[in-house]
Protein backbone atom coordinates (compact mmCIF):
# COMPACT_ATOMS: atom_id res chain seq x y z
CA UNK A 1 0.00 0.00 0.00
CA UNK A 2 1.47 3.33 -1.07
CA UNK A 3 0.82 6.51 0.88
CA UNK A 4 2.45 9.80 -0.10
CA UNK A 5 3.92 11.98 2.63
CA UNK A 6 1.64 14.81 1.50
CA UNK A 7 -1.38 12.59 2.20
CA UNK A 8 -0.30 12.26 5.83
CA UNK A 9 -0.01 16.03 6.10
CA UNK A 10 -3.48 16.35 4.55
CA UNK A 11 -4.89 14.04 7.23
CA UNK A 12 -3.36 16.23 9.96
CA UNK A 13 -5.00 19.29 8.37
CA UNK A 14 -8.30 17.40 8.18
CA UNK A 15 -8.16 16.58 11.89
CA UNK A 16 -6.80 19.86 13.27
CA UNK A 17 -7.44 22.46 10.58
CA UNK A 18 -5.10 25.42 10.52
CA UNK A 19 -4.15 24.98 14.17
CA UNK A 20 -1.39 22.51 13.21
CA UNK A 21 1.16 22.93 10.45
CA UNK A 22 2.93 19.64 9.77
CA UNK A 23 5.63 18.10 7.59
CA UNK A 24 5.91 14.33 7.17
CA UNK A 25 9.22 12.73 6.33
CA UNK A 26 10.99 9.38 6.38
CA UNK A 27 14.31 8.64 8.06
CA UNK A 28 16.52 5.78 9.16
CA UNK A 29 16.75 5.01 12.87
CA UNK A 30 19.75 3.69 14.78
CA UNK A 31 18.31 0.18 14.30
CA UNK A 32 18.52 0.61 10.52
CA UNK A 33 14.74 0.76 10.03
CA UNK A 34 13.04 3.30 7.79
CA UNK A 35 10.17 4.96 9.66
CA UNK A 36 7.83 7.88 9.10
CA UNK A 37 8.20 10.94 11.29
CA UNK A 38 6.21 14.13 11.65
CA UNK A 39 7.50 17.58 12.51
CA UNK A 40 4.78 20.05 13.44
CA UNK A 41 4.13 23.56 14.68
CA UNK A 42 1.04 24.65 16.58
CA UNK A 43 -0.29 27.74 18.33
CA UNK A 44 -2.78 25.71 20.41
CA UNK A 45 -0.29 23.75 22.56
CA UNK A 46 -1.26 20.38 21.04
CA UNK A 47 0.98 17.75 22.58
CA UNK A 48 2.79 14.92 20.84
CA UNK A 49 0.60 12.41 22.67
CA UNK A 50 -2.61 14.13 21.53
CA UNK A 51 -1.42 14.30 17.93
CA UNK A 52 -0.26 10.69 17.84
CA UNK A 53 -3.50 9.38 19.37
CA UNK A 54 -5.61 11.38 16.90
CA UNK A 55 -3.72 9.93 13.95
CA UNK A 56 -3.84 6.43 15.39
CA UNK A 57 -7.52 6.37 16.31
CA UNK A 58 -9.36 9.02 14.30
CA UNK A 59 -7.95 8.86 10.78
CA UNK A 60 -8.11 6.44 7.85
CA UNK A 61 -4.38 5.94 7.41
CA UNK A 62 -3.11 2.34 7.43
CA UNK A 63 -1.54 1.58 10.80
CA UNK A 64 1.83 1.00 9.09
CA UNK A 65 1.77 4.56 7.72
CA UNK A 66 0.86 6.42 10.89
CA UNK A 67 4.00 8.38 11.90
CA UNK A 68 6.00 6.79 14.69
CA UNK A 69 8.24 9.73 15.66
CA UNK A 70 7.02 13.27 16.36
CA UNK A 71 8.82 16.53 16.99
CA UNK A 72 7.19 19.78 18.08
CA UNK A 73 8.89 22.75 16.38
CA UNK A 74 8.93 26.47 17.05
CA UNK A 75 8.86 27.02 13.27
CA UNK A 76 8.94 24.78 10.20
CA UNK A 77 12.48 24.92 8.73
CA UNK A 78 12.56 25.97 5.08
CA UNK A 79 14.93 25.41 2.18
CA UNK A 80 16.45 28.24 0.16
CA UNK A 81 13.49 27.89 -2.21
CA UNK A 82 11.02 28.51 0.61
CA UNK A 83 9.75 24.91 0.77
CA UNK A 84 9.58 22.75 3.87
CA UNK A 85 12.99 21.26 4.57
CA UNK A 86 12.09 17.55 4.86
CA UNK A 87 15.72 16.42 5.09
CA UNK A 88 16.38 18.91 7.88
CA UNK A 89 13.31 17.75 9.80
CA UNK A 90 14.32 14.12 9.25
CA UNK A 91 17.72 14.90 10.78
CA UNK A 92 16.08 16.56 13.79
CA UNK A 93 13.75 13.60 14.25
CA UNK A 94 16.64 11.16 14.06
CA UNK A 95 18.59 13.07 16.69
CA UNK A 96 15.56 13.29 18.99
CA UNK A 97 14.74 9.59 19.10
CA UNK A 98 15.60 8.19 22.50
CA UNK A 99 17.37 4.84 22.85
CA UNK A 100 18.39 3.28 26.16
CA UNK A 101 21.80 1.55 26.06
CA UNK A 102 21.92 -2.17 26.79
CA UNK A 103 23.90 -3.94 29.46
CA UNK A 104 21.12 -4.17 32.06
CA UNK A 105 21.20 -7.18 34.33
CA UNK A 106 17.60 -8.33 34.70
CA UNK A 107 15.57 -9.77 31.83
CA UNK A 108 12.86 -7.16 32.39
CA UNK A 109 15.38 -4.34 32.11
CA UNK A 110 16.85 -5.83 28.93
CA UNK A 111 13.38 -6.14 27.40
CA UNK A 112 12.59 -2.59 28.47
CA UNK A 113 15.69 -1.37 26.61
CA UNK A 114 14.68 -3.46 23.59
CA UNK A 115 11.17 -1.96 23.57
CA UNK A 116 12.73 1.50 23.64
CA UNK A 117 14.50 0.85 20.33
CA UNK A 118 11.17 0.52 18.55
CA UNK A 119 9.07 3.19 20.30
CA UNK A 120 9.65 6.89 19.75
CA UNK A 121 8.63 9.91 21.84
CA UNK A 122 7.84 7.38 24.56
CA UNK A 123 10.00 6.86 27.64
CA UNK A 124 9.50 3.15 28.04
CA UNK A 125 8.79 1.86 31.53
CA UNK A 126 8.12 -1.63 32.90
CA UNK A 127 4.39 -1.37 32.06
CA UNK A 128 4.65 0.36 28.66
CA UNK A 129 2.43 -1.41 26.13
CA UNK A 130 4.18 -1.84 22.77
CA UNK A 131 1.02 -1.71 20.66
CA UNK A 132 -0.73 1.06 22.61
CA UNK A 133 2.25 3.35 22.04
CA UNK A 134 2.64 3.15 18.27
CA UNK A 135 4.10 -0.31 17.76
CA UNK A 136 2.69 -2.48 14.97
CA UNK A 137 3.13 -5.99 13.59
CA UNK A 138 6.34 -5.04 11.76
CA UNK A 139 7.79 -3.64 14.98
CA UNK A 140 6.78 -6.86 16.74
CA UNK A 141 8.74 -8.97 14.23
CA UNK A 142 11.75 -6.65 14.43
CA UNK A 143 11.62 -6.68 18.24
CA UNK A 144 11.51 -10.48 18.34
CA UNK A 145 14.49 -10.66 15.98
CA UNK A 146 16.42 -8.13 18.09
CA UNK A 147 15.66 -9.94 21.36
CA UNK A 148 16.81 -13.23 19.84
CA UNK A 149 20.07 -11.80 18.41
CA UNK A 150 21.03 -9.48 21.29
CA UNK A 151 19.49 -11.02 24.43
CA UNK A 152 19.62 -14.64 23.21
CA UNK A 153 15.97 -15.23 24.11
CA UNK A 154 13.42 -16.72 21.74
CA UNK A 155 9.96 -15.10 21.80
CA UNK A 156 6.95 -16.32 19.85
CA UNK A 157 4.80 -13.66 18.17
CA UNK A 158 1.72 -14.87 20.07
CA UNK A 159 3.62 -14.46 23.35
CA UNK A 160 4.44 -10.85 22.54
CA UNK A 161 0.85 -10.02 21.58
CA UNK A 162 -0.39 -11.67 24.75
CA UNK A 163 2.26 -9.97 26.91
CA UNK A 164 2.95 -6.60 25.28
CA UNK A 165 4.81 -4.94 28.20
CA UNK A 166 8.39 -5.60 29.41
CA UNK A 167 7.16 -6.83 32.80
CA UNK A 168 4.51 -9.19 31.46
CA UNK A 169 6.81 -10.56 28.75
CA UNK A 170 9.65 -11.09 31.24
CA UNK A 171 7.29 -12.88 33.64
CA UNK A 172 6.00 -15.04 30.78
CA UNK A 173 9.51 -16.03 29.70
CA UNK A 174 10.81 -16.62 33.22
CA UNK A 175 8.00 -18.99 34.09
CA UNK A 176 8.67 -20.88 30.85
CA UNK A 177 5.49 -20.20 28.90
CA UNK A 178 1.76 -19.64 29.33
CA UNK A 179 0.11 -19.74 32.73
CA UNK A 180 -1.50 -23.15 33.10
CA UNK A 181 -3.72 -21.83 35.91
CA UNK A 182 -6.06 -20.14 33.43
CA UNK A 183 -9.73 -20.59 34.22
CA UNK A 184 -11.70 -23.24 32.37
CA UNK A 185 -13.67 -20.68 30.38
CA UNK A 186 -10.52 -19.01 28.99
CA UNK A 187 -10.38 -19.14 25.22
CA UNK A 188 -7.42 -21.12 23.91
CA UNK A 189 -6.11 -21.07 20.37
CA UNK A 190 -6.07 -24.44 18.57
CA UNK A 191 -2.78 -26.30 18.19
CA UNK A 192 -2.03 -26.51 14.49
CA UNK A 193 1.04 -28.78 14.81
CA UNK A 194 0.31 -31.88 12.78
CA UNK A 195 0.59 -35.35 14.21
CA UNK A 196 3.25 -37.78 13.08
CA UNK A 197 2.77 -38.77 9.46
CA UNK A 198 3.41 -42.14 7.86
CA UNK A 199 3.50 -43.45 4.29
CA UNK A 200 3.87 -46.83 2.64
CA UNK A 201 7.59 -46.33 2.03
CA UNK A 202 8.76 -44.60 5.20
CA UNK A 203 7.79 -42.98 8.46
CA UNK A 204 8.53 -39.40 9.49
CA UNK A 205 9.98 -39.30 12.99
CA UNK A 206 9.55 -35.53 13.41
CA UNK A 207 6.57 -33.27 13.75
CA UNK A 208 5.44 -31.58 10.53
CA UNK A 209 3.68 -28.26 10.42
CA UNK A 210 0.89 -27.78 7.86
CA UNK A 211 1.62 -25.44 4.97
CA UNK A 212 -1.88 -23.95 4.85
CA UNK A 213 -4.59 -22.99 7.30
CA UNK A 214 -8.17 -22.54 6.16
CA UNK A 215 -9.48 -19.10 7.07
CA UNK A 216 -12.91 -17.48 6.82
CA UNK A 217 -13.11 -13.91 5.58
CA UNK A 218 -16.41 -12.04 5.83
CA UNK A 219 -17.31 -9.05 3.67
CA UNK A 220 -20.70 -7.47 4.29
CA UNK A 221 -23.39 -10.13 4.20
CA UNK A 222 -21.32 -12.63 2.20
CA UNK A 223 -18.52 -14.88 3.32
CA UNK A 224 -15.90 -16.96 1.58
CA UNK A 225 -13.03 -19.21 2.60
CA UNK A 226 -9.44 -18.90 1.53
CA UNK A 227 -6.13 -20.65 2.20
CA UNK A 228 -3.17 -18.73 3.53
CA UNK A 229 0.32 -20.23 3.48
CA UNK A 230 2.72 -19.59 6.32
Amino acid sequence: MRVELGEIEAVVSELFGTSVESVATAFETVTGDQIIGLGYRTDDDISVVELREALRLRCRLPSTHVPKAYLKLEAIPLTQNGKANRKGIASLLRDSTFVVPGGNETLRAKLQAAFQRFLFNVEVGPETDLFANGGDSLDAISLIDYVYSEIKVSVEISALYGNPTPTRLADYLERGGPDESLTDDAERLPDYIASRLASRQFRLSHLVRPTHILMMVRQGSSAFTCCEAY
